[in-house]
């Protein structure tokens, strides 16, 4: 509840904020591009660069995407047609592969560390299911890649 109430609040006060006067009035279906352009850019970096960079690469790289898809969720009114239509999903399914490795490798970290029992049988399965996921991470790359610029 304090969530929702923090962003209701905020939604508020963006929402009767006084319009600007003059020159510097901007719509904001003009400003909406611009406002993805930099985690755009930055959803691109991280993608050349995290998905061979282990665990802490793929986390940056899933940061990225939440930062691009929440921001476009934000802005869907007035976002351009093709990042929604084609970017929007392909963030989505990203977010969702990337955040089970992260769940996965969170969960081989806490079993490792676990003195009380032996983790290695449960540790092939974690490490299993790793594989299997980074299996797909060569496709996950060509599609980030090909997320639509705002532009």
């Amino acid at each position: 509840p304090a969530h929702a109430q923090a962003l209701l609040a905020f939604m508020h006060g963006v929402l009767t904020l006084p319009p600007p006067r003059g020159e510097a009035r901007v719509r904001l279906r003009d400003w909406a591009p611009e406002a993805l352009v930099d985690p755009h850019r930055r959803l691109l970096r991280q993608t050349r660069l995290a998905l061979h960079a282990g665990p802490d690469g793929r986390h940056e790289l899933r940061i990225a995407v939440k930062r691009l898809r929440y921001a476009l969720g934000f802005l869907a009114d007035v976002a351009p047609d093709p990042l929604l239509r084609r970017g929007l999903p392909r963030l989505s399914r990203a977010q969702d592969q990337l955040g089970h490795l992260n769940d996965l490798d969170q969960a081989r970290q806490l079993l490792a560390a676990c003195p009380e029992a032996d983790p290695a049988p449960l540790l092939q399965v974690i490490d299993g299911l790793t594989r299997r996921g980074l299996r797909g991470l060569a496709r996950l790359e060509r599609q980030l890649l090909r997320v639509p610029a705002p532009f």
